[in-house]
């Protein structure tokens, strides 16, 4: 779910979820709609079960109420590091990969 998110955002096809920055700056590339309250992202084999059923839980209502609005990335690391805002998508080809 979240390396799906997060290759949309780059236009990287194979592109990886930077997990150490966004587990200590995850603001910089989430906003905080998308995550529980106090909740924090991290490499998803370091996530407690508990952790895991909160993320998903949290993800399936919002997907109940705005199914168009349920996660998004708000920046991505280019291969320098540096955030870049996401790229668009084309809705034509959304769907085909």
């Amino acid at each position: 779910f979240i390396t799906f998110h997060y290759r949309r955002a780059s236009g990287v096809k194979d592109g990886a979820v930077p997990w150490m920055q966004i587990s200590t700056q995850g603001s910089d590339h989430i906003s905080g709609k998308y995550i529980p309250q106090g909740a924090k992202l991290r490499e998803p084999s370091k996530r407690q079960k508990k952790e895991v059923i909160s993320l998903l839980e949290f993800w399936r209502d919002r997907q109940r109420s705005d199914p168009a609005d349920v996660f998004t990335f708000r920046k991505w690391r280019d291969a320098t590091g540096t955030l870049q805002d996401p790229v668009e998508v084309d809705s034509n080809e959304e769907g085909a990969s």
